[in-house]
């Protein structure tokens, strides 16, 4: 859910309803200060937290998506190349055609030969079609391996009862980066614009959002 999409006065009874915490507006005002921090922060929480982790997990997907459809090329190109080969071998009077093609001269009827070397001609593909095709085939399924390796990641989190839960303090943290107090701090308000800062680029969380 975006944080932007509640408005955190709602969270209040009515006779409890503090001033923003950023620029001191009366509740009634229903100012969006603390909506757009809170949604700043949590992307800079995902980026600190999950960043590594979306990135190592996107390398072992990438990694073993592209390992199994060059698997898929590789199994489907023999089948093809197998497949082409006994359709040659099948054809009539092969052996026939064979000689005469080694020696110059067969007892095979002149439109025998042609009927053979017609067959052959549509038995026979171009080997860069045939590699091209069956690479077009196995690069198609792409997406569905994707979606398969990363329908094997597990992410987990407590159940609502879990002791970690239950025992948390809201006092016992610190700030861990020197922005994130400044996303709250009234006294950074300059620093902040009304388009979310792009926190993807190196260093620009902590030069937007210090103090």
């Amino acid at each position: 859910m975006d944080p932007r999409a509640q408005n955190p006065f709602d969270s209040f009874e009515p006779d409890t309803r503090p001033n923003c915490a950023i620029c001191d507006a009366p509740d009634h005002t229903r100012c969006s200060c603390e909506s757009e921090r809170l949604a700043i922060a949590v992307e800079q929480a995902e980026q600190l937290k999950f960043g590594r982790i979306l990135s190592l997990t996107r390398e072992w997907v990438v990694e073993h998506s592209r390992q199994q459809v060059i698997k898929s090329f590789r199994n489907l190109l023999k089948q093809t190349q197998q497949t082409r080969s006994m359709r040659l071998s099948l054809l009539p009077d092969l052996d026939a055609y064979s000689r005469y093609m080694s020696y110059g001269s067969s007892a095979l009827p002149p439109s025998i030969v042609q009927e053979l070397q017609s067959q052959i001609s549509q038995a026979q593909v171009q080997p860069q079609q045939i590699i091209d095709e069956t690479w077009h085939t196995s690069s198609m399924k792409y997406p569905a391996v994707l979606d398969y390796f990363y329908s094997l990641v597990e992410i987990k989190r407590p159940e609502d009862g879990d002791e970690r839960l239950l025992h948390f303090t809201i006092n016992d943290f610190e700030y861990r980066l020197p922005h994130q107090k400044a996303i709250f701090d009234p006294g950074a308000e300059q620093e902040f614009n009304d388009k979310p800062p792009d926190i993807d680029k190196p260093g620009m969380s902590k030069t937007l959002y210090s103090p």
